[in-house]
Protein backbone atom coordinates (compact mmCIF):
# COMPACT_ATOMS: atom_id res chain seq x y z
CA UNK A 1 0.00 0.00 0.00
CA UNK A 2 2.71 2.52 -0.77
CA UNK A 3 0.76 4.22 -3.53
CA UNK A 4 -2.79 5.08 -3.64
CA UNK A 5 -5.17 6.47 -5.75
CA UNK A 6 -7.50 7.79 -2.44
CA UNK A 7 -7.22 11.46 -1.35
CA UNK A 8 -6.54 9.97 2.42
CA UNK A 9 -4.02 7.74 3.31
CA UNK A 10 -5.04 4.97 5.28
CA UNK A 11 -2.44 4.39 8.64
CA UNK A 12 -4.96 1.71 9.49
CA UNK A 13 -3.84 -0.56 6.86
CA UNK A 14 -0.19 0.01 7.29
CA UNK A 15 -0.57 -0.96 11.07
CA UNK A 16 -2.63 -3.78 9.82
CA UNK A 17 0.23 -5.34 7.45
CA UNK A 18 2.76 -4.99 10.24
CA UNK A 19 0.59 -7.21 12.46
CA UNK A 20 0.07 -9.50 10.16
CA UNK A 21 3.62 -9.76 9.20
CA UNK A 22 4.81 -10.36 12.64
CA UNK A 23 1.89 -13.07 13.10
CA UNK A 24 3.22 -14.90 9.64
CA UNK A 25 7.63 -14.29 10.74
CA UNK A 26 6.14 -16.33 14.57
CA UNK A 27 4.46 -18.62 12.51
CA UNK A 28 7.71 -19.47 10.90
CA UNK A 29 9.41 -19.56 13.72
CA UNK A 30 7.02 -21.68 16.37
CA UNK A 31 4.73 -23.91 13.91
CA UNK A 32 7.80 -26.00 12.73
CA UNK A 33 5.12 -28.73 11.37
CA UNK A 34 2.17 -29.01 9.79
CA UNK A 35 -0.32 -32.07 9.68
CA UNK A 36 -0.78 -33.33 6.41
CA UNK A 37 -4.51 -34.79 7.03
CA UNK A 38 -7.63 -33.20 6.03
CA UNK A 39 -9.58 -30.91 8.34
CA UNK A 40 -7.46 -28.10 8.43
CA UNK A 41 -4.05 -30.05 9.40
CA UNK A 42 -5.19 -30.40 12.65
CA UNK A 43 -5.32 -26.62 13.61
CA UNK A 44 -8.13 -25.01 15.51
CA UNK A 45 -10.63 -23.24 13.40
CA UNK A 46 -10.30 -19.66 14.36
CA UNK A 47 -6.32 -20.40 13.56
CA UNK A 48 -7.43 -21.62 10.14
CA UNK A 49 -9.24 -18.20 10.11
CA UNK A 50 -7.16 -15.91 11.18
CA UNK A 51 -4.64 -17.37 8.27
CA UNK A 52 -6.81 -15.75 6.05
CA UNK A 53 -5.78 -12.71 6.82
CA UNK A 54 -2.44 -13.37 4.78
CA UNK A 55 -4.71 -12.68 1.34
CA UNK A 56 -4.94 -9.31 2.67
CA UNK A 57 -1.72 -8.11 1.06
CA UNK A 58 -3.29 -9.25 -2.29
CA UNK A 59 -6.66 -7.68 -1.26
CA UNK A 60 -5.13 -4.59 -0.74
CA UNK A 61 -2.99 -4.48 -3.65
CA UNK A 62 -6.23 -4.44 -5.65
CA UNK A 63 -8.13 -1.81 -3.04
CA UNK A 64 -5.10 0.70 -3.65
CA UNK A 65 -4.95 0.38 -7.60
CA UNK A 66 -4.01 3.25 -9.71
CA UNK A 67 -6.08 3.26 -13.23
CA UNK A 68 -4.09 6.10 -14.20
CA UNK A 69 -0.82 4.06 -14.87
CA UNK A 70 -1.52 2.01 -17.35
CA UNK A 71 -0.15 -2.02 -17.50
CA UNK A 72 3.47 -1.04 -18.62
CA UNK A 73 4.35 1.25 -16.07
CA UNK A 74 2.00 -0.58 -13.11
CA UNK A 75 3.68 -4.05 -14.09
CA UNK A 76 7.58 -2.22 -14.47
CA UNK A 77 6.90 -0.49 -10.97
CA UNK A 78 6.27 -3.83 -9.57
CA UNK A 79 9.12 -5.71 -11.41
CA UNK A 80 11.41 -3.10 -10.14
CA UNK A 81 9.62 -3.54 -6.57
CA UNK A 82 9.55 -7.24 -5.82
CA UNK A 83 11.49 -8.92 -9.06
CA UNK A 84 14.57 -7.18 -8.68
CA UNK A 85 14.93 -7.62 -4.57
CA UNK A 86 13.91 -11.32 -5.15
CA UNK A 87 17.09 -11.73 -7.42
CA UNK A 88 19.20 -9.98 -5.51
CA UNK A 89 18.73 -11.84 -2.39
CA UNK A 90 18.32 -15.03 -4.22
CA UNK A 91 21.85 -15.00 -5.63
CA UNK A 92 23.60 -13.51 -2.08
CA UNK A 93 21.36 -14.44 0.92
CA UNK A 94 22.25 -18.20 0.11
CA UNK A 95 25.64 -17.16 -0.74
CA UNK A 96 25.77 -15.40 2.81
CA UNK A 97 24.36 -18.41 4.34
CA UNK A 98 26.15 -21.09 2.70
CA UNK A 99 29.41 -19.09 3.96
CA UNK A 100 28.06 -18.64 7.46
CA UNK A 101 28.14 -22.40 7.54
CA UNK A 102 31.65 -23.15 6.46
CA UNK A 103 32.71 -20.85 9.40
CA UNK A 104 30.89 -22.58 11.74
CA UNK A 105 32.30 -26.06 10.94
CA UNK A 106 29.66 -27.39 8.40
CA UNK A 107 31.19 -29.49 5.23
CA UNK A 108 28.97 -28.47 2.41
CA UNK A 109 29.68 -28.95 -1.23
CA UNK A 110 29.23 -25.62 -3.47
CA UNK A 111 26.13 -27.60 -4.99
CA UNK A 112 24.20 -26.81 -1.27
CA UNK A 113 24.09 -23.03 -2.50
CA UNK A 114 23.11 -23.81 -5.99
CA UNK A 115 20.09 -25.82 -4.49
CA UNK A 116 19.57 -23.23 -2.19
CA UNK A 117 19.46 -20.50 -5.32
CA UNK A 118 16.95 -22.35 -7.38
CA UNK A 119 14.77 -22.80 -4.13
CA UNK A 120 14.98 -19.24 -3.69
CA UNK A 121 14.09 -18.14 -7.30
CA UNK A 122 11.56 -19.89 -7.84
CA UNK A 123 12.71 -22.74 -10.31
CA UNK A 124 13.08 -25.83 -7.76
CA UNK A 125 11.51 -29.03 -9.45
CA UNK A 126 9.71 -27.11 -12.32
CA UNK A 127 7.82 -29.34 -15.02
CA UNK A 128 8.28 -32.50 -12.59
CA UNK A 129 5.44 -34.09 -11.32
CA UNK A 130 3.73 -33.08 -7.95
CA UNK A 131 3.88 -36.04 -6.58
CA UNK A 132 7.27 -36.49 -7.30
CA UNK A 133 8.58 -33.83 -5.74
CA UNK A 134 11.02 -33.83 -3.62
CA UNK A 135 11.51 -31.03 -0.68
CA UNK A 136 14.72 -28.86 -0.50
CA UNK A 137 17.74 -30.41 1.18
CA UNK A 138 19.56 -27.49 0.90
CA UNK A 139 20.87 -26.50 4.01
CA UNK A 140 21.92 -22.94 2.77
CA UNK A 141 18.20 -22.64 1.99
CA UNK A 142 16.94 -19.09 3.67
CA UNK A 143 13.44 -18.58 1.05
CA UNK A 144 10.45 -19.23 3.53
CA UNK A 145 7.59 -17.53 2.71
CA UNK A 146 9.37 -16.34 -0.76
CA UNK A 147 6.50 -18.14 -2.90
CA UNK A 148 3.80 -15.50 -1.90
CA UNK A 149 5.87 -13.11 -3.32
CA UNK A 150 6.08 -15.12 -7.00
CA UNK A 151 2.79 -15.62 -6.76
CA UNK A 152 2.24 -12.08 -6.11
CA UNK A 153 3.97 -11.17 -9.38
CA UNK A 154 1.69 -13.50 -11.36
CA UNK A 155 -0.99 -12.02 -10.11
CA UNK A 156 -0.16 -8.48 -10.52
CA UNK A 157 0.48 -9.38 -14.40
CA UNK A 158 -2.81 -10.47 -14.77
CA UNK A 159 -4.44 -8.05 -12.55
CA UNK A 160 -2.94 -5.55 -14.70
CA UNK A 161 -3.29 -6.96 -17.89
CA UNK A 162 -7.83 -6.82 -17.23
CA UNK A 163 -7.91 -4.28 -14.54
CA UNK A 164 -8.45 -1.19 -17.15
CA UNK A 165 -10.79 -3.08 -19.32
CA UNK A 166 -13.44 -3.80 -16.46
CA UNK A 167 -13.06 -1.67 -13.88
CA UNK A 168 -15.29 0.68 -15.29
CA UNK A 169 -18.37 -1.72 -14.25
CA UNK A 170 -18.98 -3.41 -11.44
CA UNK A 171 -20.30 -6.27 -13.29
CA UNK A 172 -17.54 -6.56 -15.32
CA UNK A 173 -14.97 -7.10 -12.40
CA UNK A 174 -17.73 -10.01 -10.97
CA UNK A 175 -17.78 -11.88 -13.87
CA UNK A 176 -13.83 -11.56 -14.51
CA UNK A 177 -13.53 -12.66 -10.52
CA UNK A 178 -15.69 -15.24 -11.51
CA UNK A 179 -13.41 -16.47 -15.24
CA UNK A 180 -10.47 -16.62 -12.62
CA UNK A 181 -11.64 -18.90 -9.98
CA UNK A 182 -12.57 -21.49 -12.38
CA UNK A 183 -9.00 -20.63 -14.04
CA UNK A 184 -7.54 -21.27 -10.79
CA UNK A 185 -9.78 -24.87 -9.98
CA UNK A 186 -8.78 -26.03 -13.87
CA UNK A 187 -5.34 -25.46 -12.91
CA UNK A 188 -5.47 -27.12 -9.47
CA UNK A 189 -7.22 -29.95 -10.59
CA UNK A 190 -5.49 -30.75 -14.13
CA UNK A 191 -1.69 -29.07 -13.79
CA UNK A 192 0.06 -31.87 -12.43
CA UNK A 193 3.48 -30.60 -12.93
CA UNK A 194 5.30 -28.24 -10.51
CA UNK A 195 5.29 -24.54 -12.44
CA UNK A 196 7.95 -21.96 -12.00
CA UNK A 197 7.78 -19.09 -9.70
CA UNK A 198 4.37 -20.28 -8.45
CA UNK A 199 2.82 -19.61 -11.55
CA UNK A 200 -0.11 -21.70 -10.73
CA UNK A 201 -0.94 -19.41 -7.50
CA UNK A 202 -1.46 -16.07 -10.66
CA UNK A 203 -5.25 -16.84 -10.52
CA UNK A 204 -5.85 -16.57 -7.51
CA UNK A 205 -3.98 -14.17 -6.37
CA UNK A 206 -5.29 -12.20 -9.15
CA UNK A 207 -8.90 -12.72 -7.90
CA UNK A 208 -8.21 -11.69 -4.50
CA UNK A 209 -6.93 -8.55 -5.99
CA UNK A 210 -10.21 -7.85 -8.24
CA UNK A 211 -12.33 -8.34 -4.84
CA UNK A 212 -10.10 -5.51 -3.79
CA UNK A 213 -10.88 -3.52 -6.49
CA UNK A 214 -14.46 -4.08 -5.85
CA UNK A 215 -14.42 -3.54 -2.08
CA UNK A 216 -12.42 0.08 -3.36
CA UNK A 217 -15.70 1.03 -5.30
CA UNK A 218 -17.56 1.13 -2.22
CA UNK A 219 -14.72 2.84 0.05
CA UNK A 220 -15.35 -0.18 2.72
CA UNK A 221 -11.76 1.06 3.98
CA UNK A 222 -12.35 4.66 3.84
CA UNK A 223 -15.71 4.39 5.84
CA UNK A 224 -13.90 2.01 8.04
CA UNK A 225 -11.66 4.37 9.14
CA UNK A 226 -13.45 7.75 9.11
CA UNK A 227 -17.10 6.35 10.02
CA UNK A 228 -18.96 7.05 12.68
CA UNK A 229 -18.03 4.63 15.46
CA UNK A 230 -20.77 5.26 17.72
CA UNK A 231 -23.66 4.37 14.73
CA UNK A 232 -24.54 0.54 15.57
CA UNK A 233 -24.70 0.52 12.27
CA UNK A 234 -20.86 0.93 12.03
CA UNK A 235 -20.29 -2.42 13.70
CA UNK A 236 -22.99 -4.32 11.71
CA UNK A 237 -20.78 -5.27 8.33
CA UNK A 238 -17.65 -6.73 10.56
CA UNK A 239 -19.42 -8.50 12.69
CA UNK A 240 -21.73 -9.77 10.17
CA UNK A 241 -18.65 -10.96 8.39
CA UNK A 242 -16.85 -12.28 11.11
CA UNK A 243 -19.55 -14.25 12.11
CA UNK A 244 -20.46 -15.86 8.62
CA UNK A 245 -17.04 -16.28 7.75
CA UNK A 246 -16.11 -17.90 11.13
CA UNK A 247 -19.16 -20.75 10.38
CA UNK A 248 -18.10 -21.39 7.16
CA UNK A 249 -14.44 -22.28 8.06
CA UNK A 250 -15.94 -24.30 10.72
CA UNK A 251 -17.88 -25.96 8.25
CA UNK A 252 -15.40 -25.80 4.81
CA UNK A 253 -12.13 -25.52 7.07
CA UNK A 254 -9.82 -23.70 4.25
CA UNK A 255 -6.78 -25.01 6.22
CA UNK A 256 -3.35 -23.05 6.39
CA UNK A 257 -1.57 -24.79 3.75
CA UNK A 258 -1.88 -22.12 0.64
CA UNK A 259 1.49 -22.62 -0.12
CA UNK A 260 1.24 -26.05 -0.93
CA UNK A 261 -2.17 -25.60 -2.75
CA UNK A 262 -3.92 -27.00 -0.16
CA UNK A 263 -7.87 -24.88 -0.01
CA UNK A 264 -9.75 -27.73 2.05
CA UNK A 265 -10.76 -31.53 2.06
CA UNK A 266 -12.28 -31.05 -1.52
CA UNK A 267 -9.58 -30.53 -3.86
CA UNK A 268 -10.20 -28.00 -6.51
CA UNK A 269 -13.69 -27.30 -5.45
CA UNK A 270 -12.19 -25.37 -2.19
CA UNK A 271 -11.08 -22.54 -3.93
CA UNK A 272 -14.54 -21.18 -3.83
CA UNK A 273 -15.01 -21.30 0.33
CA UNK A 274 -11.45 -20.57 0.01
CA UNK A 275 -11.96 -17.75 -1.50
CA UNK A 276 -15.36 -16.10 -0.04
CA UNK A 277 -14.08 -16.93 3.55
CA UNK A 278 -11.35 -14.97 3.02
CA UNK A 279 -12.72 -12.00 1.56
CA UNK A 280 -15.29 -12.15 4.58
CA UNK A 281 -12.48 -12.39 7.09
CA UNK A 282 -10.71 -9.54 5.03
CA UNK A 283 -13.46 -7.33 6.76
CA UNK A 284 -13.04 -7.85 10.76
CA UNK A 285 -9.35 -8.32 10.22
CA UNK A 286 -9.15 -5.07 8.49
CA UNK A 287 -11.40 -3.49 11.51
CA UNK A 288 -8.81 -4.92 13.87
CA UNK A 289 -6.58 -3.44 12.02
CA UNK A 290 -8.43 0.08 12.62
CA UNK A 291 -8.66 -0.71 16.60
CA UNK A 292 -4.69 -1.09 16.98
CA UNK A 293 -3.93 1.74 15.06
CA UNK A 294 -5.41 3.88 17.95
CA UNK A 295 -3.65 2.14 20.45
CA UNK A 296 -0.06 4.70 21.19
CA UNK A 297 2.75 3.13 20.98
CA UNK A 298 2.20 -0.75 19.51
CA UNK A 299 0.62 1.18 16.56
CA UNK A 300 3.40 3.23 15.88
CA UNK A 301 5.77 0.02 16.05
CA UNK A 302 3.29 -2.23 13.90
CA UNK A 303 2.88 1.01 11.23
CA UNK A 304 7.06 0.55 11.07
CA UNK A 305 6.96 -3.09 10.25
CA UNK A 306 3.81 -2.46 7.57
CA UNK A 307 5.90 0.40 5.77
CA UNK A 308 8.79 -2.84 5.41
CA UNK A 309 7.18 -5.86 5.01
CA UNK A 310 8.64 -6.47 1.70
CA UNK A 311 12.14 -6.29 3.55
CA UNK A 312 10.95 -8.57 6.29
CA UNK A 313 9.65 -11.26 3.94
CA UNK A 314 13.13 -10.94 2.09
CA UNK A 315 15.38 -10.86 4.95
CA UNK A 316 13.86 -12.57 7.99
CA UNK A 317 14.88 -16.11 7.52
CA UNK A 318 18.56 -15.80 6.93
CA UNK A 319 18.73 -13.37 10.17
CA UNK A 320 16.78 -16.31 11.93
CA UNK A 321 18.66 -18.84 10.77
CA UNK A 322 22.13 -17.11 10.74
CA UNK A 323 21.23 -17.18 14.77
CA UNK A 324 20.16 -20.47 14.64
CA UNK A 325 23.35 -22.08 13.09
CA UNK A 326 25.38 -20.51 15.97
CA UNK A 327 23.86 -22.93 18.69
CA UNK A 328 21.84 -25.40 16.87
CA UNK A 329 21.56 -27.33 14.01
CA UNK A 330 19.73 -25.95 11.25
CA UNK A 331 17.24 -27.75 8.98
CA UNK A 332 17.07 -27.29 5.16
CA UNK A 333 13.28 -25.91 5.44
CA UNK A 334 12.53 -25.19 9.03
CA UNK A 335 13.47 -22.31 10.30
CA UNK A 336 14.11 -22.89 14.56
CA UNK A 337 13.47 -26.76 15.02
CA UNK A 338 11.95 -29.16 17.62
CA UNK A 339 13.87 -28.66 20.58
CA UNK A 340 15.07 -24.84 20.67
CA UNK A 341 13.98 -23.23 23.98
CA UNK A 342 11.03 -20.48 23.85
CA UNK A 343 13.39 -17.47 24.99
CA UNK A 344 15.49 -18.24 22.26
CA UNK A 345 12.57 -17.89 19.68
CA UNK A 346 11.61 -14.50 20.60
CA UNK A 347 15.13 -13.36 20.46
CA UNK A 348 15.28 -14.18 16.84
CA UNK A 349 11.79 -12.91 15.97
CA UNK A 350 13.16 -9.60 17.78
CA UNK A 351 16.65 -9.85 15.77
CA UNK A 352 14.71 -10.86 12.73
CA UNK A 353 11.76 -7.84 12.68
CA UNK A 354 14.79 -5.32 13.45
CA UNK A 355 17.24 -6.23 10.95
CA UNK A 356 14.75 -6.43 8.33
CA UNK A 357 12.83 -3.13 9.01
CA UNK A 358 16.68 -1.86 9.17
CA UNK A 359 17.46 -3.33 5.53
CA UNK A 360 14.16 -1.81 3.89
CA UNK A 361 14.97 1.50 5.48
CA UNK A 362 18.61 1.62 3.91
CA UNK A 363 17.16 -0.58 0.05
CA UNK A 364 14.88 2.72 0.16
CA UNK A 365 17.73 5.24 0.63
CA UNK A 366 19.72 3.06 -1.62
CA UNK A 367 16.87 3.47 -4.99
CA UNK A 368 16.03 7.19 -4.17
CA UNK A 369 19.73 8.00 -4.61
CA UNK A 370 20.05 5.74 -7.76
CA UNK A 371 16.86 7.81 -8.91
CA UNK A 372 18.06 10.74 -8.12
CA UNK A 373 21.35 9.72 -10.13
CA UNK A 374 19.42 8.57 -13.13
CA UNK A 375 17.00 11.71 -13.56
CA UNK A 376 20.13 13.88 -13.23
CA UNK A 377 22.11 11.85 -16.05
CA UNK A 378 18.90 11.67 -18.44
CA UNK A 379 18.71 15.70 -17.79
CA UNK A 380 22.16 15.72 -18.48
CA UNK A 381 21.29 14.05 -22.00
Amino acid sequence: MDESGHTKHLRSMDVLKGMIIVIVVCGHVFFTTRSEEGGGGGMPVIVQALYLGLMAFFILSGYFYRPDRGFKKNMLKRLKQIAIPIVICGVSFPLIMYVWLLINGYDLPFSDYLGAVVFYLGFNNVFTDMSMVEGVTSLSNVAVGIYFLGAMLWGFLIFYALADHVMDDKRKVIVTIVGLLIVAMLVKQFVTITLPVNMDLGPLAAAFMFIGALLAKFNLLENMEYGNKKDVKYWIVPIACLATGMVLCFLLPPDIRFDRRFFGDYGALSIIPFFIEATLMFVPIAYIGFLFSKIPGLSSMFNILGQHTLAIMLVHALVIKMLVALFYDVDPLILVPDGIPFWFRIIVIVAALTVSVFAGIGGSKLLERLKGASNKDAEKS
